[in-house]
C-alpha cells in the first residue's frame, strides 16, 4: 500500500493524505514550544521536535499508543525513513496517529509526527492492515 500525504510550505495549513481512494486532512506541523525546548525555535523539519520531514519511509501498523488524548484510540501508523530529507534528519518515532483536537475543534501539532482525525485513523488502520500491515509513505510539499 503507498500511503502519499502533500502538506503545504506553510505548516500551519492542513495537507492531505492519500491511501488508494480514501482521503483525509492530515497535519504536519510541530508544537512551537517543544521545538524552542529542543533547541529547534523554527521547528526545522531536520532536527529534534521539528516538522514532518519530507521524504520516503516504510510504514507498519503499531499497537496502540498512551496516553490516548496525544496517539487517538487506534493503532498508530510508525514510520521508518527510507529516503529524502526524511532519511538525513535521523528522526525516531514518528508516527500518523489521531488524538484529541484543540479546543477550536482543529487538529494539533505534534512533535514530527502525522496528525488525522481519529475516525481517519481508524479507516487508514482497516485498509493497511486489509494490505498485510504495511506499506510505504511519500511525504512531499508543494506551494
Amino acid at each position: 500500500m503507498v500511503i502519499s500525504v502533500s502538506v503545504p510550505h506553510d505548516r500551519l495549513k492542513l495537507g492531505t493524505l492519500k491511501a488508494d481512494e480514501f482521503e483525509c486532512p492530515c497535519y504536519c506541523k510541530a508544537d512551537n514550544a517543544a521545538a524552542a525546548a529542543a533547541g529547534n525555535p523554527t521547528r526545522d523539519p531536520l532536527k529534534t521536535d521539528g516538522d514532518t520531514p519530507v521524504g520516503v519511509y516504510s510504514a507498519r501498523v503499531g499497537g496502540i499508543e498512551l496516553p490516548e488524548h496525544s496517539y487517538g484510540p487506534h493503532q498508530v501508523i510508525h514510520l521508518t525513513a527510507e529516503a529524502g530529507p526524511a532519511l538525513v534528519a535521523h528522526r525516531s518515532g514518528l508516527a500518523v496517529h489521531g488524538g484529541q483536537l484543540s479546543t477550536e475543534g482543529r487538529l494539533r501539532p505534534t512533535h514530527g509526527c502525522i496528525r488525522v482525525h481519529d475516525e481517519s485513523q481508524a479507516e487508514l488502520i482497516e485498509r493497511m492492515l486489509a494490505w498485510g500491515g504495511t506499506g510505504r509513505l511519500e511525504l512531499s510539499e508543494s506551494d
